[in-house]
């Protein structure tokens, strides 16, 4: 009869990323819903009727493109088309130049 090993380290590993990888997909999901519940009540529009800061398309166009890029890094998402390109066409489709 064989004997098997017995590799607890291993096992306790896989169990922490496992946990893990839970906690992290538990609180965005969290997020998402706090988000939502804002923006059903209101609470959103709200906000950003009262807001006074004017943000520059740009500089929200940038920091969606380097959200897009961090969400895809080491994932294997090819996109066929150039995301700068397709923004910068839908801007000038809606008259705002960045």
């Amino acid at each position: 009869m064989e004997r098997q090993t017995y590799n607890g380290t291993e096992d306790v590993r896989v169990s922490l990323d496992l946990i893990q990888d839970g906690a992290k997909r538990l609180s965005r999901l969290a997020e998402q819903t706090v988000l939502y519940a804002q923006i059903l009540s209101g609470y959103i529009d709200q906000r950003v009727a009262t807001s006074s800061e004017v943000l520059e398309v740009s500089y929200l166009l940038d920091s969606a493109l380097a959200i897009l890029g961090e969400l895809t890094r080491n994932r294997n998402i090819i996109f066929q088309q150039d995301v700068a390109t397709m923004i910068n066409l839908a801007c000038m489709a809606l008259g705002i130049f960045w």
